[in-house]
């Protein structure tokens, strides 16, 4: 019963980052939202990147590349948004993820962000995150 409980917990979770937290740049955002929402991003790039290598002449095949881009770019523009607000939970400014994204080794910082607890209490940001 309480594994149930902590996959509906993960679930509203997830369910909150690409709808009502979507291109929210302001406030905090727990580890637990930022680890849910990028490993969903890796997992729909690999599905991305497998499917641009199948071969075909078929016009349908077109349109699923076309929905699958369109669905990638919502989920990249997303992370763009949970990346700033995991950013501002350990009280740092949300511009910090270019690093993450244009310095080679920025990559770095991501695995910082996967793991540094977030700041106690409520910051400059705003509150803690509840979950």
């Amino acid at each position: 019963m309480i594994l149930l409980i902590h996959w509906n917990n993960f679930f509203k979770i997830w369910i909150d980052s690409f709808t009502k937290n979507y291109l929210k740049f302001d406030g905090r955002c727990s580890r637990l939202e930022f680890n849910l929402s990028t490993l969903f991003l890796c997992i729909m790039a690999v599905n991305v990147y497998y499917l641009s290598k199948i071969k075909s002449t078929d016009n349908s095949l077109m349109v699923i590349y076309l929905i699958s881009g369109f669905f990638f770019m919502y989920l990249f523009i997303n992370d763009f948004a949970v990346t700033t607000r995991r950013l501002h939970d350990l009280n740092l400014n949300g511009f910090l993820q270019f690093i993450i994204y244009f310095i080679p080794c920025g990559q770095l910082l991501m695995l910082w962000l996967i793991f540094k607890k977030g700041t106690s209490g409520d910051n400059k940001y705003g509150e803690e995150p509840k979950y």
